[in-house]
């Protein structure tokens, strides 16, 4: 039997930050890729700068992104509402060789308008008068499982409001189908529980769990940033190359990591 092909070395990664964020949340993550001589475009969602705006905007501006770096391969990254972005930008982008998802968990097609109810009546949620919501300020400060460089960046970062849209626009295609995607959940994140890991499992081969909370990016950047490297010595693109290329990795150097994989044959 023939070795399987090897994947040319990752070109370029496109980090897509989570609701509310801001681009320098990958701060940690883009400096790493960075020092390993890879370029990173960080792009600044217009559903965070203008209101009104919403998913299908925010898809527009990370396609630009995509199309500003040329030939690949790529690998595109998503933080928590950053992955929904993620998942409609990189469909049909032949540069894309892999995703990464942060604390998220795949999204199906949807091609209608999606409840956006979600946050509906939520304490912690605070709406203003253009009909944009955020998280009240300072609940970081209660997180036992945020390091204090990232209190402190949020501290001095505030969170940004953003409109409705980001909840109810359309999911018009699901890149992951047919691209390898890598999914990373906290085995403590309050908003992934055992149902979100069941569905990442169901949709994706290569499910891994790690010890923290949502903020994986924050807490864990050289794991992220050696994950998405992961490309530029992972096996190509068959869902079995990526089942085996993972499983294998389960005895790696990542003690914080549990590698949970869906089988497939």
């Amino acid at each position: 039997m023939s070795e399987p092909a090897r994947a040319p070395a990752v070109q370029a990664v496109v980090l897509v930050h989570g609701m509310w964020g801001a681009p320098q949340d990958w701060q940690w993550v883009r400096d790493r890729l960075a020092a390993r001589g890879v370029e990173v475009v960080v792009p600044d969602l217009v559903s965070h700068r203008v209101p009104g705006a919403g998913l299908l905007d925010d898809v527009e501006v990370v396609k630009a992104a995509l199309r500003s770096l040329g030939r690949g391969p790529i690998v595109v990254a998503g933080w928590s509402y950053g992955c929904d972005v993620a998942g409609i930008s990189a469909a049909g982008h032949e540069s894309v060789a892999r995703l990464v998802y942060v604390s998220s968990v795949p999204q199906p097609v949807q091609p209608h308008t999606r409840d956006s109810s979600l946050l509906d009546g939520n304490p912690a949620i605070v709406w203003d008068e253009e009909g944009q919501f955020l998280p009240r300020g300072g609940w970081w400060n209660e997180d036992p499982g945020l390091t204090a460089a990232a209190r402190a960046f949020l501290d001095s970062h505030p969170r940004r409001p953003v409109g409705r849209r980001t909840l109810s626009d359309p999911v018009p295609a699901a890149a992951w189908e047919s691209i390898p995607t890598t999914v990373l959940l906290g085995d403590s994140d309050p908003f992934n529980d055992q149902q979100n890991v069941a569905l990442a499992r169901q949709r994706v081969a290569d499910v891994r769990i790690v010890a923290c909370n949502h903020f994986i990016p924050f807490n864990l950047p050289d794991l992220v940033a050696d994950v998405i490297l992961e490309g530029a010595a992972g096996l190509t693109a068959s869902p079995r190359n990526v089942l085996h290329s993972r499983t294998n990795r389960q005895n790696s150097r990542y003690s914080g990591v549990k590698f949970c994989t869906t089988e497939l044959f």
